[in-house]
């Protein structure tokens, strides 16, 4: 059964006859209107016999024809209204109607005969499909599910409709990789929302494609909605903007989005202020520049290396639930990390302060919590009238020990069961007694192919281990 659009209907009926709107091949309607002379042969080929007469009849199936066995009759593609409901269904151009379906009522789904736009009741891209735009496009109500690839001579306007009017919900993306600047592509209304759920991300490029400037924007409007978990994510190989402030307008006072910077050129930052208000993330290797200050309000992961250079403004981690996490993060210090009260190196973190580094960690009373893995090398966590609790492992290749001297200089330092002291230094080390410390070690290992000397006495609780890992390591336990 050929199907056909209504506006097909005039090149199909040339005869003099009445005709009907059915759900099925037999007769089961009224009579919609009759046929008449001069809406027969005297029409022009293709010209349209459709008008908003006919818009009730759109959930029928055939057009049949009085008098004429059911064979004849002829079975209908319902064209889309710019008013349907549209979905994705399948990967392509948006442009192209082959990438829709569309459904007056958001149950039933047709092929759709024209691309979505901002008149759309809805939008959806749905999971594992792509939909690329390179032309003008107007949308609202747009659920991203899976892609929206914002290319190279697209023009995306965003009036501001009811709701949000982009939902990216988790999995989704939206990236962008056009070459030209934000404020020529982006036509984001005054008061329309781009709302970022857990999970969901916007992504400036593809680890490949140049992409013009100005794309912090998402990030720094204070009508964007950011969620608990949220990703904006810069990669691409141009600097990104290092000022203002990122998520100024989290979905609740307790979102962390997430700053991903996976792929970046230059050293980002001037002499203006900036702040996230969420999570840094570092996946690759990058400096931090300019006179202004840094804030990271809930801390830095990652798995690669940030560089703090010595002219930065104050640097600090401000947050009391804040993190040093990631599964390989190292950090450059050359300016002074302030760190809040209540910081902590989470279960399954690997941080790395390196050596190379001439500054330090700096945090004046309250708790450092290590779970996971923190090697402080030889670097010094000021630590007045504060604690650094260890139930994980902390390492270090400070020469004058761990603590009073060495890294930790006053405060408290608390060993909890399960925990792990590693002297690492390839330089001879002095081990911090147990005297010092006021307890026992729990787990301490002996690495790096040096001579460690404990100042005093060391002792070892009853349950847990020491050990000597590396080849040419010897301690000296005369003191013991």
């Amino acid at each position: 059964m050929k199907k056909l659009s209504f506006e097909l209907l005039s090149i199909l009926l040339t005869a003099n006859c009445l005709f009907y709107f059915s759900k099925s091949k037999v007769f089961a309607g009224l009579p919609l209107c009759p046929r008449v002379a001069e809406m027969s042969r005297t029409l022009n080929p293709g010209k349209k016999f459709l008008s908003s007469n006919f818009e009730n009849f759109r959930n029928a199936d055939y057009l049949v024809f009085v008098g004429m066995p059911s064979s004849e009759n002829i079975g209908l593609a319902q064209a889309s209204l710019p008013t349907d409901y549209f979905r994705s269904s399948t990967s392509g151009d948006w442009s192209n109607a082959g990438s829709w379906e569309s459904s007056p009522d958001n149950l039933s789904w047709l092929p759709a005969t024209l691309v979505p736009t901002s008149l759309a009741n809805n939008i959806s891209i749905r999971v594992g499909n792509q939909i690329g735009v390179s032309t003008n496009v107007s949308l609202d109500q747009l659920t991203i599910d899976g892609t929206l690839e914002v290319q190279t001579g697209c023009v995306l306007s965003i009036p501001d409709g009811p709701g949000d009017d982009i939902k990216i919900i988790s999995g989704g993306i939206l990236r962008v990789i056009s070459a030209t600047v934000y404020t020529s592509t982006i036509n984001q209304s005054a008061n329309a929302s781009i709302n970022v759920l857990t999970g969901g991300r916007i992504a400036i490029g593809n680890g490949a494609s140049l992409v013009g400037s100005g794309y912090e924007s998402f990030a720094t409007s204070v009508v964007n909605v950011w969620g608990d978990g949220s990703v904006f994510e810069h990669n691409c190989a141009t600097t990104f903007l290092a000022s203002g402030t990122y998520f100024p307008n989290p979905a609740s006072g307790a979102s962390i989005p997430i700053f991903r910077v996976s792929l970046v050129s230059g050293t980002p930052g001037s002499t203006a202020d900036f702040i996230i208000n969420g999570l840094l993330e570092v996946n690759c290797p990058f400096s931090f520049s300019g006179s202004g200050k840094k804030t990271f309000r809930d801390g830095i992961t990652g798995t690669s290396t940030l560089t703090l250079s010595p002219a930065l403004g104050t640097t600090t981690i401000s947050s009391a639930a804040a993190v040093l996490g990631g599964s390989g993060l190292t950090l450059i210090l050359n300016r002074t990390l302030n760190i809040s009260a209540g910081v902590t190196v989470p279960l399954g973190a690997n941080v790395l302060l390196s050596k190379t580094s001439s500054a330090n960690v700096a945090k004046n009373g309250g708790i450092f919590v290590i779970n996971g893995t923190i090697d402080i090398t030889d670097r010094t966590i000021t630590n007045t009238s504060g604690s650094v609790i260890v139930n994980g492992i902390l390492k270090t290749s400070a020469i004058g020990g761990l603590y009073n001297p060495g890294n930790i200089a006053s405060g408290i330092i608390t060993l909890n069961p399960g925990s792990t002291i590693e002297y690492n230094g390839t330089a001879n080390q002095s081990v911090t007694g147990s005297g010092v410390l006021g307890q026992s070690y729990y787990n301490i290992t002996f690495s790096g192919g040096s001579a460690k000397t404990p100042i005093n006495a060391v002792n070892v609780h009853t349950l847990g281990t020491v050990k000597i890992t590396s080849p040419g390591t010897v301690v000296d336990a005369t003191a013991n």
